[in-house]
């Protein structure tokens, strides 16, 4: 049983606990996976571990094997200190610990007009969380880093505020990956849960046969906004990208 908090894991374009248990029911030999998840829009460590009404710790109480822990914007925010981070992950994972969960950080990827700079800041910082607090670490980002090496986007402009791009290749990175500047396609939701699925479980994304059908994760209507002829690459980076739990 898996709990995912964030709200990139939440998603707009394709949750992840769906795709989760699209995968079980398509792998050779299913674990019965069942997840579900709670987060807000831009939610950060502070408002989780803080705001009562978000009722985090409740729904960790519940019960739960595995919970997944993603920190946003405050990951990579220079206004936000390595001890006020570390502050907020160790209550949340101290919630998880108590309710006999195994607590894992999830690298997000982050706005992709910032992309490298941002994911860069973000690893560093929620490695050593990870590190200090002896959890698991999820580091999706990086995944994402090797596909915009794959599908690059070209830059416009560049400053040290970032890069820009107007650029409406389909075969970019931002066209392939994005919704709009900062959430993830259809496409980049079933990378992310590729990545999870390939920690939780250990197995090889490569071995699902992922039909480009009615799923579970996304509805008949939102089939279409799928990159289905990207789908063996996805699943061959997320291969890469992950190291199982153990």
């Amino acid at each position: 049983r898996v709990l995912i908090i964030g709200n990139s894991l939440v998603g707009f374009y394709g949750t992840i606990k769906d795709w989760l248990k699209t995968f079980d029911s398509l792998s050779p030999d299913p674990i019965g996976l069942t997840a579900d998840n709670l987060g807000k829009g831009m939610g950060k460590l502070e408002e989780y571990a803080t705001w009562d009404r978000l009722g985090i710790k409740a729904k960790i109480d519940q019960g739960w094997d595995v919970v997944i822990i993603q920190p946003w914007t405050e990951a990579y925010d220079v206004k936000v200190s390595d001890e006020d981070l570390l502050k907020h992950a160790t209550t949340l994972v101290n919630w998880v610990r108590a309710s006999g969960a195994y607590p894992v950080i999830y690298e997000a990827q982050f706005d992709w007009i910032f992309f490298k700079r941002y994911q860069a800041r973000a690893h560093e910082r929620l490695f050593k969380i990870a590190e200090a607090l002896e959890t698991g670490y999820i580091p999706a980002g990086q995944g994402w880093l090797a596909v915009e090496k794959d599908y690059p986007q070209p830059v416009i402009a560049d400053s040290a505020e970032g890069q820009g791009t107007t650029n409406d290749d389909p075969k970019a990175f931002n066209k392939v990956m994005f919704a709009d500047s900062v959430h993830q396609s259809y496409s980049g939701a079933l990378f992310n849960s590729l990545m999870v699925w390939k920690y939780l479980t250990g197995r090889s994304p490569k071995e699902l046969t992922i039909p480009e059908a009615k799923n579970a994760a996304i509805g008949e209507e939102s089939v279409p906004r799928v990159r289905w002829d990207l789908v063996p690459y996805f699943q061959s980076q997320a291969d890469q990208a992950i190291t199982p739990a153990i």
